[in-house]
């Protein structure tokens, strides 16, 4: 949440600063670095998406997870690199600045709010894929004869 909501803060103040040509380097500057060093601040902004997906994903479905975040984002990628040139040329520098940083506070409210805290806490406990789970899945299944 603390990486989103700083790259927010760090765009939003970068973006007043892009039109005027008598603005104050070191600060546009700060700006510009607290929204790189916000993104890689914790698992931060860039990194949340995949890390979350697998650590959350129940065990027998990880690589499946891992597969749809990695996806997720080569589609996302790929939808900028013709979206953001596009809306560039239609609402500014600034204003895209600043879209981009609503979008950054959007990411931190959303990851405050809809992603489980896990510090502290096991895998097997996070996925509910304790022991006494899967021995009761093992018991629960036909053992095959041997001759």
């Amino acid at each position: 949440t603390l990486g989103f909501a700083l790259c927010g803060l760090g765009l939003f103040g970068f973006a007043p600063m892009l039109g005027s040509a008598s603005g104050a380097p070191a600060l546009t500057f700060a700006m510009f670095a607290l929204y790189n060093f916000s993104l890689s601040l914790a698992p931060g902004a860039i990194s949340g998406e995949g890390l979350l997906a697998v650590e959350l994903a129940p065990t027998r479905i990880r690589s499946i997870a891992q597969a749809v975040t990695v996806v997720g984002g080569r589609l996302g990628a790929a939808v900028a690199a013709f979206v953001f040139p596009a809306l560039l040329g239609v609402i500014g520098r600034s204003a895209l600045m600043v879209a981009l940083g609503g979008v950054s506070i959007f990411g931190a409210v959303i990851t405050f709010f809809a992603v489980p805290e896990t510090k502290g806490r096991s895998l097997e406990e996070i996925n509910d894929d304790a022991d006494e789970a899967i021995a009761m899945a093992q018991s629960s299944s036909t053992p095959v004869a041997s001759s």
